[in-house]
């Protein structure tokens, strides 16, 4: 399955300022027999839409417990002592069961108050992989100890920043119509912002929105696969995107920024009142056209 999976964009980009949540895998509908005329989105009604991305996401259920999760505890298991304690296990809070958690070893005596004491590795078939590239990645240890991996970068495929930055945005403007009723707690959710504002700054915000082909793809793409019945998807364009929270929920942003702050960002971290004037500014020019 390794030539079927793709790492999300976003994740990489966001270890340069601040410890990833989780691994975002994408794996390729194709490869579970959801490509061509059997593709969700060649359906020939809603019916038969939802019956398909239903078995896409059994598919992918199986695919995951019976491939990809012994094939890493074998990798793993050939990598670690058999002293250290470690699991791979599915994880329990997910309600798609695509989910796996790496509760890995650490040298850190105390649980942190804010991250998980556990690898995250979070899958799925609906996603699109479209723009991708090839990237090298580097593990954080080879920056202070050079000389301790013989090799220790690794080429993957890599959804491009363009299509992750839409995708960041679109989740945001649908953040705004969600109901009081369904609001949880936005924990690690601040995380998108201050990804938009990164990738604003470095130039990639502007570049997505020039290829407005790639933003109604992505638009129609969400509408199909992450459907939610409480979103006006008419207004997922350019002129009627809401990245900035309404003042209402502005406190529970805020609140989960700040408590990501001590344990996930190092280097200059923004606040996040600057975070949302920039965001705020793009959002503004965009809307403008």
């Amino acid at each position: 399955m390794t030539g079927d999976c793709h790492v999300r964009f976003g994740e990489r980009l966001a270890g340069k300022f601040r410890w990833p949540t989780h691994l975002d895998i994408v794996i390729d509908r194709e490869a579970l027999g959801f490509g061509g005329e059997n593709a969700p989105e060649q359906a020939p009604s809603r019916k038969q839409m939802t019956k398909r991305l239903k078995a896409l996401k059994e598919a992918c259920q199986q695919c995951i417990s019976d491939q990809i999760q012994p094939t890493l505890i074998e990798s793993i298991s050939s990598d670690l002592s058999d002293t250290l304690e470690w699991s791979l296990e599915p994880d329990p809070d997910d309600p798609d069961e695509q989910t796996l958690l790496l509760l890995n070893p650490t040298a850190f005596p105390e649980q942190a108050a804010y991250l998980r004491r556990a690898v995250k590795i979070e899958m799925g078939a609906r996603s699109n992989t479209e723009p991708v590239a090839s990237v090298e990645i580097t593990p954080y240890i080879n920056e202070a100890f050079p000389e301790l991996l013989a090799e220790p970068g690794s080429e993957v495929r890599a959804v491009r920043p363009e299509r992750t930055f839409l995708g960041k945005a679109m989740l945001l403007h649908e953040e705004t119509f969600r109901p009081e009723a369904r609001k949880k707690q936005r924990r690690s959710m601040a995380r998108h912002y201050d990804d938009l504002y990164r990738m604003i700054q470095a130039g990639v915000g502007d570049e997505s929105v020039r290829d407005l082909g790639l933003f109604h793809r992505i638009a129609m793409h969400r509408q199909l696969f992450f459907r939610y019945t409480w979103v006006d998807y008419s207004t997922l364009n350019p002129q009627e995107l809401q990245l900035v929270p309404s003042a209402a929920d502005l406190p529970a942003w805020q609140a989960d920024y700040e408590s990501m702050q001590q344990e996930m960002f190092y280097g200059d971290v923004p606040t996040f009142e600057e975070i949302l004037e920039e965001v705020a500014d793009f959002q503004n020019r965009l809307n403008a056209g």
